[in-house]
């Protein structure tokens, strides 16, 4: 597995293999925190107008 970057046209197909094996942090302390301190901000401050134009 790898990517191969150039300054050419040329596109790379990048294979991601997700190992379901692994532990999941979705419930980890830091992560939940992060997640509660950017939906304050979201709440607080609203979307970019640019997101705001793409969502509909």
């Amino acid at each position: 597995m790898g990517i191969t970057l150039s300054n050419t046209t040329k596109t790379t197909k990048v294979i991601v293999k997700v190992n379901e094996q692994l532990e999941s942090y979705a419930n980890d302390p830091f992560f939940v925190k992060k997640n509660q301190q950017a939906a304050a901000f979201l709440q607080a401050h609203g979307l970019p107008k640019a997101l705001r134009k793409r969502r509909k």
